[in-house]
């Protein structure tokens, strides 16, 4: 029994291969609200001179 390839030499399991390079930075951190505000409070007293609380 043989079996054919499951893809051709033009495709890619993946949609953006790019999401496996060190420098990816997305776009948006889905799943990630709450953290993100935690950072942006425990940062947001050093933007303004003061500083960063700690977690």
């Amino acid at each position: 029994m043989t079996h054919s390839p499951l893809l051709r030499s033009d495709q890619t399991l993946f949609r953006d291969p790019d999401v496996f390079e060190l420098t990816f930075v997305p776009e948006h951190l889905h799943h990630r609200d709450a953290q993100v505000k935690e950072l942006a409070f425990l940062i947001s007293p050093a933007l303004r001179g003061g500083s960063a609380l700690s977690a």
